[in-house]
This record gives C-alpha cells, structure tokens and sequence, in this order.
C-alpha cells in the first residue's frame, strides 16, 4: 500500500513538474518577445522623439517673434486680468453704497409720507382751491377771447360806420353846393320877371293915357 501510494506521488509530482516545466519554458520565450519588443520600442521611442524635437525647433524658429507677441500679450491679460478684478471689487463696493442709499432713501420716503398725512386735508384742500382757480382761469381766458373777437368785430363796424359818415358828408357838401347854384339861378329868374312885369305895366299906363287926351 505504502508503495502504491509512493507510486502515485511519483506521479503526481512528475506530471506537475513537466507541466511547470513546460509553463516556465512558454514564459521564457514570451520574456524574450517582450524583451526584444521593448527594445524596438525604445528604438521607435528615441527616434519619434528625435523628430519630434526637431519639428519643435523648426515651429520656435518660425514662430519666434509670434511667440514674443504673444508673452507680451499673456502679460498685458495677466495685467488686465487682475485690473478688471480690482475693478470688479470696486463695483461690488459701489452696488453695496448703492443699495445702502437706496434703503436710506425709503426710511426717508417713509417718514415724508407720515408727515403728509397730517396734511392730507389741507392739501386736498389746496389741490381742490387750485381746481377751481384753474378752471376760472380756463373760463376767463375764453371769455377773453370771446370778446376780444367782439371787439374786433366792433372796431371793423365802427371804420366801416365812419367810412359810410364820410361818403355822406361829401355827399351832402355836392348837394349843398348844387342847391346854392340852383338857388341863384332861381332868384335871378325871379328879378328878371319883376323887370319884365314893371316894364308891361309901365306901357300899359302910357297907352291909355294916350287915349285919354
């Protein structure tokens, strides 16, 4: 039995062994590819580099003065940068002044409008008094106008009355002076005819005292 069992270890070991063996052997051999495959990474990784190095240096040499431009530019936006902070710490200053004022500025409506409404009666009073004076005003503007319109009226009537005064006059110094004339004119006719009578009369008388002697 001891022996069968020694047998079987044997075995076993032997087995396990080869099988390690074997495994070992695979791992050697996959060591190597790796090793090798390292190398001609290295290789490959020495030479992108080289290149890479060299494309670098040619971008510096044609970039040489855009890249001063653009320190030059890095700088002044750092300096804005920290300007416009600055600022930006001033204007959350002047918004907080702000809004101080403004709150003063409610309390100060605040305590206005309590002291009006102890005037509210008399300032509608007022408000009421300035209604009615604006709307007299109003009236009395277009009274105003109402008769400053007739007056106009009346004063084109009057230099239209004293035109018509005129015409008459004149017209009645032409009759007057037509009326003196025929007046002459009807007393000179009137002594012509006493004349004329007197001198009939005269030879009337002579007539028959010729034929009385």
């Amino acid at each position: 039995l001891a022996e069968g069992r020694q047998k079987e270890k044997d075995e076993y070991v032997k087995t396990k062994t080869i099988k390690i063996q074997r495994l070992e052997d695979k791992a050697s051999a996959d060591l190597e590819r790796v090793e090798r495959k390292l190398g001609h990474t290295e290789v490959d990784k020495k030479h992108v580099e080289e290149e890479e190095a060299d494309i670098l240096k040619a971008i510096e040499s044609q970039t040489q003065d855009v890249s001063k431009e653009r320190s030059k530019l890095e700088g002044e936006a750092i300096e804005l940068e920290m300007e416009v902070e600055g600022l930006k710490a001033q204007l959350r200053e002047k918004e907080s002044q702000l809004k101080t004022r403004r709150e003063g500025i409610k309390v100060c409506d605040a305590k206005i409008s309590e002291a009006k409404q102890g005037y509210d009666r008399q300032l509608a009073r007022i408000a009421e008094k300035r209604d009615g004076i604006q709307k007299d005003q109003m009236e009395a503007e277009g009274e105003k106008a109402e008769l400053q319109t007739q007056i106009s009226l009346l004063e084109e009537q009057s230099k239209e009355l004293e035109s018509e005064n005129l015409r008459i006059t004149d017209k009645i110094r032409s009759l007057k002076t037509a009326s003196t004339g025929l007046t002459s004119l009807v007393d000179i006719l009137r002594e012509e005819k006493h004349i004329v009578e007197a001198h009939a009369g005269a030879g009337g008388a002579g007539a028959a005292a010729e034929e009385g002697a």
